[in-house]
């Protein structure tokens, strides 16, 4: 994984990934490259070491592709080839994404994947819907890649579904709605990324005991609201 925070001028990116010391199908990744911030989350089908090693062909063939600038259509195209060279009938679900710094234009695909959240003038407004393909690891299938215009101030939110599909002792699940009243919250209190997510996380255990049940993983990115400045150096 790479570092669990990171900011620049005009953007602050945090991602949280539980369980954090043992084996996971969830990933993300990120890089801030000139004037353009890559964003990647997927998780793995199954919840086992073979979903680990899923997880990690897709991060590295996305850091592979990433490095050489290519785009996201061929890069999500050569994932899928990946998958399918290093075992076929493994599969995963993913968002890959390319937001300008400086213009706020924000591109994406989604892999059935869980759409990302826009959050603006802290609300979260919409879920992100275009993009949408089938899961990651049927080479030659379309990739379609879909464009959102940001304001200063928005939030972009990617999450797994191990965050909204955590269960209590009683079945209930944690919820769309609660982790929407959760970032509504963070913004109301403007709450740094990794403070933000890190609330959430805790939320996220103590609604399942802190037994999971899957996976969770949740990535946040903010835009042009000056947060960055409150993040610190350990």
């Amino acid at each position: 994984m790479p570092p669990l925070s990171v900011a620049a001028e005009g953007i602050a990116i945090a991602g949280a990934l539980e369980p954090s010391h043992s084996i996971a199908g969830d990933v993300f990744d990120y890089a801030i490259d000139e004037g353009v911030a890559h964003l990647a989350i997927a998780d793995a089908t199954g919840h086992d070491l073979t979903a680990a090693l899923t997880g990690a062909v897709v991060l590295g063939a996305y850091r592979s592709v990433r490095r050489r600038q290519v785009g996201l259509m061929a890069t999500v195209a050569e994932i899928d080839q990946a998958l399918e060279d290093a075992a076929p009938d493994t599969y995963a679900t993913g968002i890959f994404a390319e937001l300008d710094t400086r213009a706020g234009t924000f591109r994406y695909t989604v892999a059935g994947h869980p759409a990302p959240l826009l959050m603006r003038d802290g609300k979260i407004v919409k879920s992100l819907e275009g993009g949408r393909r089938i899961l990651l690891g049927f080479p030659g299938r379309e990739v379609p890649v879909a464009t959102e215009a940001l304001e200063p101030g928005d939030w972009i939110v990617l999450y797994t579904d191990g965050i909204v599909e955590a269960r209590s002792a009683r079945g209930r699940m944690f919820g769309l709605e609660r982790l929407i009243n959760l970032l509504q919250r963070c913004a109301a209190n403007r709450q740094s990324a990794p403070e933000s997510l890190r609330r959430i996380v805790h939320q996220v255990l103590e609604h399942q005991q802190g037994v999971l049940q899957d996976d969770a993983t949740i990535v946040l990115v903010q835009w042009m609201t000056a947060l960055e400045h409150r993040m610190e150096t350990p």
